[in-house]
């Protein structure tokens, strides 16, 4: 037995305790280290009060950010971990290619989507100058490549270059029917956040 006092190791895996002398096994000295280890993780835990209670089913508010980002339904995570995301709309970012929480957050059309939202904030009318060479011609059909970004986000979905529409279709059983619509998509806010954050978790 080792008493709670203050111990020191030496060779051959014998710990000094006190005037005492107990001999450890090398193989239990990682296990009680982990144990140990784990049970300092839990404390700091408790004191944490940071929640994602109403972006997030029950079963899935304890788990850490990086595990939400990289589960897939095989393992008992996905996008089905956020709130909202029954049957129908599970069938439908599958469909989009969408299994992971990082899926969502890098998908190509929601980040053009969010991008376009954001700029139309700063955009004046009549401001373009005669010598402004910006465009996004290889994100939006054709036929809006002259739009503003204010205009373009009321636009159809797939107005975005690369949607068909059987794509088209499956972002409708999202309720997904214009650009702005996906911009603002609570669900892919959600996947971007915990993504970006889980690399700031200890």
């Amino acid at each position: 037995h080792i008493h709670r006092k203050r111990f020191t190791m030496l060779r051959g895996g014998v710990v000094s305790v006190g005037s005492h002398l107990a001999a450890v096994s090398r193989r239990r000295l990682p296990l009680i280290v982990v144990t140990l280890h784990w049970k300092t993780q839990q404390r700091e835990a408790a004191l944490h009060t940071l929640n994602c209670a109403k972006a997030l089913k029950k079963a899935d508010e304890s788990r850490s950010f990086r595990e939400l980002a990289s589960a897939d339904a095989d393992a008992g995570g996905g996008v089905s971990v956020l709130q909202g995301i029954g049957p129908v709309s599970l069938e439908a970012l599958n469909g989009l290619g969408i299994r992971t929480l990082k899926d969502m957050a890098a998908y190509k059309f929601y980040r053009i989507a969010k991008s376009i939202a954001v700029l139309a904030e700063t955009e004046e009318d009549g401001e373009r100058l005669e010598t402004s060479a910006m465009n996004i011609n290889k994100a939006i059909d054709k036929e809006y490549e002259t739009k503003t970004f204010r205009e373009i986000l009321q636009a159809p979905v797939a107005a975005l270059q690369g949607i068909s529409d059987e794509k088209g279709a499956l972002f409708h059983n999202l309720g997904v029917h214009t650009v702005g619509d996906l911009a603002n998509l609570k669900y892919f806010q959600w996947a971007e956040s915990i993504v970006g954050l889980s690399q700031f978790e200890e």
